[in-house]
């Protein structure tokens, strides 16, 4: 396994998500990073081991945070199921 995500790997899954799952990243600012006051975010970064989101605020303040996995993603498809647990993880709590 590679040390990290091709460019292109990359980009196709920050642009998928960002095109198709702002209220995911929201919901790992949320919850994951543990920002309450986010109101939007979008993925910026993803690795095989973190992902960096750009937090939006109700306060008008944005930063950058990055989360750690719990473990290492082996693939484009095993980041996309884990991705998707984690919001279904949510659901089931």
């Amino acid at each position: 396994m590679s040390e990290d995500f091709s460019a292109d790997e990359k980009a196709r899954m920050i642009e998928h998500m960002n095109d198709d799952h702002l209220d995911a990243c929201l919901l790992y600012a949320q919850h994951y990073l543990g920002i309450g006051s986010a109101t939007s975010a979008s993925m910026t970064d993803i690795t095989r081991s973190t992902m960096t989101l750009d937090i939006e605020s109700g306060d008008g303040t944005s930063r950058t945070e990055t989360y750690a996995f719990e473990r290492q993603l082996t693939s484009v498809e095993d980041a996309a199921l884990f991705l998707a647990r984690m919001v279904d993880d949510l659901d089931d709590a």
